[in-house]
């Protein structure tokens, strides 16, 4: 979802949950409910192995 990006792009940015909840003004409940689901969606293990599959598609679309 387009929230959930917005979160992604936080993410990547390297804010932590209550960072990027203050920032979208939701509770850090709901963005740690966004982060589970970009997890499961992109099935990433943890925070470096998403940080690194963006990494890669980014590098793979800009060619």
């Amino acid at each position: 979802t387009a929230r959930e990006r917005q979160v992604l792009d936080h993410v990547v940015d390297g804010l932590s949950s209550r960072e990027i909840a203050q920032e979208l003004g939701v509770s850090t409940k709901t963005v740690e409910a966004h982060r589970a689901r970009i997890n499961d969606k992109m099935r990433a293990d943890n925070v470096s192995h998403l940080i690194r599959m963006c990494f890669a598609y980014n590098e793979e679309h800009a060619k």
